[in-house]
This record gives C-alpha cells, sequence and structure tokens, in this order.
C-alpha cells in the first residue's frame, strides 16, 4: 500500500510537471492568470458527470458522504445494501458490489480550430473496463441527438476506457439498466464540452515516467511514454488537462481492506449459514490510481483532468 501512495504521487509529480505545472507535494497551483493575453490557440470546452450507479435515483448518496481520502488504503467508502438497477459486478471482481469508495467518472475534452467552423474532436475518458466498440457507436449516436446538426455534422467522439478494473463490469456481466444510464451520462458530458468550448491556448508536454511501470506477463512490454495536453482560457484559468500514459490501473485488484464489515454483512444477510459471503474484496467500486490522478490534477490545477 505504501508503495501504491509512492507510485500515485510520483505519476500525479511527472504529469504535473510536463504540463508545466508546480509538481511539489503540497505546492500551490500556479496563479490563474499566467498565460493571461496571450493568443488563443484553439477552441476548448471541458465536463464531467458521475458513471456510478444510482441510489434513489441519484448519486446524492456519495455526494452527501464523507468519501476516504486518496491515502486511506483501509476504509471502504460508502456501503450499498442496494443500487436502484438491482445487482451490478465490479469488473474483474465479485457478481456483486455494495461499497463506493470513490467517485467514477466521464471526462470530456472538445477541441475544434479557434474559428470554430471546423472539426470538432471529443475525447470522454471514462473510469471503466472498457467500451466495446459497438456501445462507442451507440454513445457516438446519443452525442448526435444532442447537438445541434451543424455541430454534430463535424464532431467525432473518441471514448477510451482507463481500463479500471473496480468499476461496474462492462464486458460479461453486465447490468443493462445501469449500462444504459452510463451511456447517456458519458453522452451528456461529451455534448456539454461541446457547447462550453471557448477560445483557448494549448501546451503540450512529453517525457517518460519509468517509476511504477511493470509487466506482469511474458513477452513484458513497458512503453514508459507520458504525455500531457493542458487548454488554458484567455484569463489564464485551465480548461482542461489530459495525461497519457502506459499502465494498468489494477492497484486495487485482489485487495480486501482490513476492517470490520460485520454490520454490513448483517444487513446483507452474511451470517450464519451464509457468514462465508462476509467478505469485501472485489465488492467495492473505485477509480484506482487513474480516478487519484484525475482528482489531484483538478484540485491543484483546476478544470478537468483525465
Amino acid at each position: 500500500v505504501l508503495g501504491t501512495g509512492i507510485v500515485i504521487v510520483s505519476l500525479v509529480a511527472a504529469g504535473l510537471v510536463a504540463a508545466g505545472l508546480p509538481a511539489r507535494a503540497g505546492s500551490p497551483a500556479e496563479p490563474p492568470g499566467r498565460d493571461a493575453g496571450a493568443p488563443p490557440t484553439a477552441m476548448v470546452g471541458a465536463a464531467s458527470r458521475s458513471v456510478l450507479p444510482l441510489v434513489d435515483g441519484s448519486t446524492d448518496y456519495v455526494e452527501e458522504a464523507e468519501l476516504p481520502p486518496p491515502d486511506d488504503a483501509t476504509s471502504l467508502g460508502v456501503f450499498v445494501p442496494a443500487f436502484d438497477d438491482g445487482r451490478i459486478a465490479v469488473g474483474n471482481g465479485s457478481p456483486e458490489a455494495h461499497w463506493v469508495h470513490d467517485d467514477l467518472r466521464a471526462r470530456a475534452l472538445a477541441v475544434s480550430d479557434l474559428r470554430g467552423h471546423g472539426d470538432i474532436v471529443v475525447v470522454v475518458a471514462v473510469d471503466l473496463y472498457m467500451v466495446f466498440r459497438t456501445d462507442a457507436e451507440r454513445i457516438r449516436q446519443e452525442v448526435a441527438e444532442r447537438l445541434p446538426a451543424h455541430l454534430a455534422d463535424r464532431t467525432t467522439v473518441l471514448v477510451p476506457a482507463t481500463h479500471n478494473h473496480h468499476g461496474p463490469d462492462t464486458a460479461f456481466d453486465v447490468n443493462h439498466d445501469w449500462y444504459e444510464h452510463m451511456i447517456g451520462q458519458v453522452a451528456d458530458a461529451a455534448a456539454e464540452a461541446v457547447d462550453t468550448m471557448r477560445p483557448a491556448r494549448i501546451r503540450v508536454g512529453a517525457g517518460e515516467h519509468w517509476f511504477g511501470m511493470t509487466d506482469g506477463r511474458d513477452p513484458q512490454i513497458i512503453d514508459p511514454s507520458m504525455n500531457v495536453l493542458q487548454a488554458r482560457a484567455a484569463n489564464g484559468d485551465v480548461i482542461a488537462t489530459m495525461v497519457q500514459w502506459n499502465n494498468h490501473p489494477e492497484v486495487t485488484l485482489g485487495w480486501e481492506p482490513p476492517v470490520d464489515i460485520s454490520d454490513e454483512c448483517a444487513t446483507l444477510g452474511w451470517t450464519g449459514e451464509q457468514a462465508s459471503e462476509c467478505y469485501a474484496e472485489g465488492r467495492y467500486f473505485t477509480a484506482d490510481y487513474a480516478g487519484v490522478l484525475s482528482r489531484t490534477i483538478e484540485e491543484r490545477a483546476g478544470g478537468g483532468g483525465l
């Protein structure tokens, strides 16, 4: 767990350095006026939506709760006896989730030429295991329906998943009611990113980040490349920062926090003959280190982080 924390801090620092931001832990973000007055180079917008399953029709159960900080390796987060859509499996985990450690989001970045008349490219990064091509096509269709025709006709939507192993299953044991909700949330984020495009200045950084990289299978293939893109508005405020790095987000895979869950198990009926079901491994949602990276960049730099 200590090593995991070091990896996350190191990764955040590398991403911020590549984007030209302060990397020292605890250091303040740059003054919002940096690059203010510099000529814009593109139109950029950003937006995000939660893709967590709903409880009583919303995600207020998470927003109102005190979720554990990213360095808390023992708390399971919010206990959820039942989601609105019923049983929801954890990708590479249990067939039944009952805790939410942190939010899962779809984060969108839309970019077009400065005149606003050229092609529009939207990248929507989703804190999930995978999004199949047919489902990505459905999301593109939903985005097009949300945009005016003159924008939809020239908008290309890319839907990468972070390959997070601890979100709702999107491949093998899919809850289709939740999946429909997720598609709508992703499409909403993409459409809002397009709607909020404004003049911005884009800067990029590239380098290598080796610390924390591993490949547990032969042949071992490791690519330490790190690429960062950041868009700032005319007043210097950050609109979004996008980080691309190649590593499996499976820090929490197989980890069972050492906490007493006997009360929760009693609520679920996992007592007596069902006592063997009283365990938390693979039964909680988290965005893993990709979520920590995004949230930390948003807190330190402002704007969206994906």
